[in-house]
């Protein structure tokens, strides 16, 4: 295969900031493929360079190039083990709130996810 043709694959990218104010990006699949910037695309821009010199370093010294990773799938489903203090505490409020353990724990979750979001945005901002 080709480097133009390795170029155009969509591999992941794994986004983060750093709290030492800069934004980090890498794609998994590819060991130490990692670009930073002050913003996040900046970062991202970077990557895009930092990718096509590691694939041309890979091909140059003779070593093969991973293919980008599948998408997980997810079936929604989870099984959890957990405290039995927690499992009641838990259940307690679900039967409060009129709602199954499974709806009630999901509401919690989506909570954080929510809570989790808004304080990225903020980060962003």
């Amino acid at each position: 295969m080709n480097n133009a043709t390795e170029t155009e694959k969509h591999y992941r990218v794994a986004l983060r900031y750093d709290p030492d104010g800069y934004w980090v990006a890498e794609h998994p699949e590819l060991p130490g493929c990692v670009a930073d910037g002050e913003a996040a695309a900046d970062a991202l821009a970077s990557l895009e360079v930092a990718r096509d010199l590691w694939i041309e370093s890979r091909h140059a010294t003779g070593l093969s190039v991973p293919e980008p990773g599948e998408a997980q799938q997810y079936s929604g489903r989870l099984l959890l083990r957990l405290a039995k203090s927690m499992h009641r505490e838990l259940a307690q409020e679900a039967e409060a709130e009129g709602v199954s353990l499974n709806s009630w724990i999901a509401r919690i979750l989506a909570g954080r996810h929510t809570q989790k979001k808004s304080t990225e945005t903020r980060l962003v901002a």
